[in-house]
Parts: C-alpha cells; structure tokens; sequence
C-alpha cells in the first residue's frame, strides 16, 4: 500500500535529519546577491522537513516559517531549529499552508516540490507571495557518471527499491525543465546551480539510503540482502573510511502571476 506523501517519511525523520546532505553556502550567497534576499525578509520554506534548508537560511537572520505536515519530521526541526527567535514552525500542508496573503517574500521549497499537488499548490504560493516575491525550488542532484561511486549507489538502490514513487523528482527537471517551466509560466523561469558533496562513513552510507521513502526497513525481507550490497559498495569505493556523494545543487527560480 503506497503512504500518502505527507507521512511517507514518518519512519525515517531520524536518517533524514542525520544523513540527507546539506545545502552549500554557495545557494545562501545566490539569493543574497542575485534575488536581493535581505535579512527583514520573511521565508516561507514550504515542505521543510527536518529542516535542512530552514537552518541555512536562518543563519542570514530572516524570519523563516517551516511549513511542514509530517509530526516526526517537524518535531526534529522545532527540537534542532526551536531556541532560534527569527524560526517559527507551522503544521500544515504546501496546498494549505494557512499563511495570510502576501506575507512572504520569498517561498522556498526543498526536495520536496514534486509531492505536492501543483494545481492546488500554484493559487496558494500566489496568494501567500508578496508581487515582487520569489519562488525558489531547490534539489540536491546526485552525480552518477558512469564507472562512479555515484552510479553503483544509483543500481544498488535501484536494485532494493520497494515502491516507485507517484513521481520522482527528475520527471520536473528533464528536457529543460519543461515541468517547471510550465508551473511558472506566463512567468519565466531560469535556474542555478552549484557543487555540493558529502563525505559518509559505513554507517552513513546505510542511513543515507534508509532516508530514502522507497527503500527497505529493518524487517522487511529485501533488508539483509540491501545491507549486504551496501557493504560490498563501501568497501569497494571507501578512501579513508568513507565514500563522496557528488551533487549539483539547483534552484529553479522565478516568480508568480
């Protein structure tokens, strides 16, 4: 039985939090300079889960609301995120986000843009968008050039994945974006991009794929034999007790009419 998206994660808010890569300093620096991000600006990071995005955004000294639907997964960012005063969390859903209008100037929206219904998402981020805001949907890209690390990673969880999900992130980001284009359209849409890397010991080689809402639990039969494949590729790619994710961090920018 496929979760809904909103609870997909439930089980796995602790790897995602410890093992999901960060956002580099590079895409904090692109907002400042090129969309004229200023620290009395508020943020709206739509799907924030654990709050990976928020925390980098918050060290600019912006309000920032978290709007996140999953109990486990919001309740990881309020305990790491909570003591900061310009960090303000919110239980409701991308297509509710229960914000009054025109309240923020910038909407952000990380790894998380392809679970969401776009027909009822796109009146909401409009109606919830200051008219000279942003929206900026932000993805981590692994690297998979063949003969990598990045492509054995990509067949072995390929190999163990337990659900296909509704629609994976990279049907939005292919043929030039076109999805993407078309969600901003009249508008337009241009997107940036920057390297990004994660350096994972064994045990956050194994985290980093239970993170993943697709791959097998602890009790699931296909468990053993995905932990076992996992060893073997650690071993195999390991340089000083770890392995390199290699990412492309892009933010697909514009705004909304």
């Amino acid at each position: 039985m496929r979760a809904e998206p909103t609870q997909r994660f439930s089980a796995r808010a602790s790897y995602y939090t410890r093992w999901r890569p960060q956002y580099p300093p590079e895409l904090l620096g692109f907002l400042q300079t090129d969309l004229g991000l200023k620290p009395a600006d508020t943020i709206a990071d739509i799907g924030s889960g654990t709050g990976k995005l928020t925390e980098l955004l918050l060290t600019n000294g912006n309000p920032v609301i978290a709007v996140e639907p999953n109990e486990q997964m919001r309740l990881m960012a309020e305990e790491r995120l909570g003591v900061q005063p310009n960090f303000r969390s919110v239980a409701a859903t991308a297509e509710q986000t229960t914000l009054p209008d025109a309240s923020v100037r910038f909407i952000t929206v990380a790894q998380a843009f392809h679970w969401f219904d776009r027909d009822k998402v796109r009146p909401e981020f409009v109606r919830i968008l200051q008219k000279d805001g942003w929206l900026c949907l932000v993805y981590n890209e692994r690297k998979a050039d063949p003969g990598t690390f990045g492509d054995a990673f990509k067949a072995v969880t390929a190999e163990f994945t337990i659900e296909n999900r509704v629609e994976y992130h990279r049907a939005l980001t292919e043929n030039g974006f076109q999805a993407i284009r078309d969600f901003f359209a009249p508008q337009k849409a241009d997107v940036a991009q920057f390297p990004n890397e994660q350096l994972l010991d064994r045990e956050g080689l194994i985290g980093r794929v239970l993170s993943n809402s697709n791959s097998p639990l602890e009790g699931h039969p296909l468990y053993p034999a995905m932990i076992q494949r996992l060893n073997q590729l650690f071993d195999r790619f390991q340089v000083g007790g770890h392995v390199r994710f290699e990412y492309d961090t892009r933010v697909y920018f514009g705004r909304l009419s």
